[in-house]
């Protein structure tokens, strides 16, 4: 269901069809607001497109279409008007110059483009969300494309995984069969955790039972999704946004969605031992034996629900994390480095050596920016990140108060996973929908207070 706004063609049809509708509204409004239409699309497609380049084929296809027609308004406000996107756009640009001055010897052609068209591409996604968010009503419908789509790829993906897949068993790590036709569960678990804090905060927000009761499925299913996947980030961000929901709000208006996630924690814990009895019952249906769930980990190397979710989430420690941050570190041998970092194509080859797992990125956007941009680059991105939560902070006096709950979502994802805050193209995909995207709303949702 998306929250369009009502037009006066936009009525249902005679026969009461709520499908046919609700086809109409949408058609009306992307007819209307072409812009908004291909932002949400985009954004939704973070759960649903196969890949990477499908959905961003398909922003740019229609961007183009809408261009050749007309249809786009002035997309460049967001660098005339605003400050902070200002700052975002001499950031990104300031990445690819200092990467070229650090060590251009080693920049090759293919490396180059790579990064610059991705900058390029985040700024244009980042100029298209600040002008998207300057219409308040876009901005909820936003909401629903994000939880909609989460919500069906966690459904699918239950299914598809548990049920279809042939070696599929209940309480293996969920994964979103919609991407890559099995995104990464920390990825999946992290956007599905992101959904789920938006969820929360409509489901709080919303005055009308219906309503009610749509948000709070989308939130109870993105949540169970989220607990599938057995991240233990995207725990911790669930954990930070619902702290700052609390801290924002208040007990009075906060302790449904957060007594509502610790009753969630609490009976996957609980349910634990049925999950690996359901399980055994199944792999003896599929495959006329039982491994046991208990033994998988240890004989396949898998990570699944056990009889103790939390011992098992304890026994993993920190996943080689630390290690990969102090060999990520060791390699800043030089004051140049440390000071201006390696740049953006520096090869990951010295800090991957001798490791027993290999990563294909640093895992921590802040690690990651040290080591591409020394102590420059992230005390910039610190500062960027620190006027935006500002900017956040503004529109949450004025009642916007859901973009700063997913800015601390988000930073506290990034904290311990991510690539790169340098492109749109990154490998996990996700950096710009859990801190930019929140980041640039909020500064589109404090400048519309400030039109006022």
């Amino acid at each position: 269901m998306i929250d369009v706004p009502d037009a006066q063609d936009n009525t249902l049809t005679q026969d009461g069809s709520k499908i046919t509708g609700l086809a109409q509204r949408v058609l009306a409004f992307a007819k209307r607001e072409p812009l908004a239409a291909n932002a949400l699309i985009f954004i939704g497609g973070f759960y649903l497109t196969p890949n990477g380049w499908w959905q961003l084929c398909g922003f740019l296809g229609l961007l183009m279409v809408q261009a050749f027609m007309f249809r786009i308004p002035d997309i460049t406000q967001g660098l005339r008007q605003d400050g902070w996107m200002q700052a975002a756009a001499i950031y990104l640009s300031a990445g690819v110059i200092g990467s070229v001055l650090v060590d251009p010897a080693e920049a090759s052609m293919d490396e180059v483009v790579r990064w610059l068209g991705g900058g390029a591409l985040l700024l244009l996604f980042l100029l298209v969300v600040w002008q998207v968010g300057r219409d308040e009503r876009t901005a909820k419908m936003m909401g629903r494309v994000v939880v909609a789509s989460g919500a069906i790829a966690a459904v699918g993906s239950v299914i598809v995984f548990y049920i279809i897949v042939p070696d599929g068993l209940i309480g293996d790590r969920l994964k979103n069969w919609f991407v890559y036709g099995g995104l990464h569960p920390v990825c999946a678990g992290l956007m599905w955790g992101f959904a789920a804090t938006w969820a929360a905060c409509r489901w709080n927000d919303a005055a009308e039972g219906h309503q009610r009761r749509w948000w709070l499925r989308a939130l109870v299913i993105l949540t169970a999704a989220t607990l599938l996947s057995l991240s233990r980030g995207a725990l911790l961000s669930l954990g930070a946004g619902h702290a700052m929901l609390f801290m924002a709000r208040g007990w009075r208006k906060a302790w449904k969605p957060c007594a509502l996630l610790g009753g969630m924690v609490l009976a996957f814990q609980l349910s634990a031992p049925l999950l690996t009895r359901l399980a055994d019952f199944e792999e003896k249906l599929k495959m006329g034996t039982v491994i046991g769930r208990e033994n998988a980990r240890e004989q396949l190397g898998d990570v699944v629900v056990t009889h103790n979710p939390v011992k098992e989430l304890l026994q993993r420690g920190d996943n080689g994390r630390l290690d990969l941050y102090r060999r990520v570190l060791a390699t800043m041998t030089t004051p140049t480095n440390l000071m201006f970092g390696k740049g953006l194509w520096a090869s990951d080859q010295p800090w991957q050596a001798g490791m027993s797992w290999t990563p294909e990125h640093i895992h921590s956007v802040f690690v990651s920016t040290f080591f591409h941009h020394g102590a420059v680059g992230l005390l910039a991105l610190l500062g960027l990140l620190s006027w935006g939560i500002t900017r956040c902070l503004r529109a949450m006096k004025l009642g916007q108060d859901l973009w700063l709950i997913l800015v601390c979502y988000g930073v506290m994802a990034l904290t311990f996973d991510g690539h790169s805050m340098q492109t749109l193209v990154s490998v996990p995909r996700f950096e710009t929908l859990l801190l930019w995207l929140p980041l640039a709303m909020g500064c589109a949702a404090s400048a519309r207070s400030m039109r006022r």
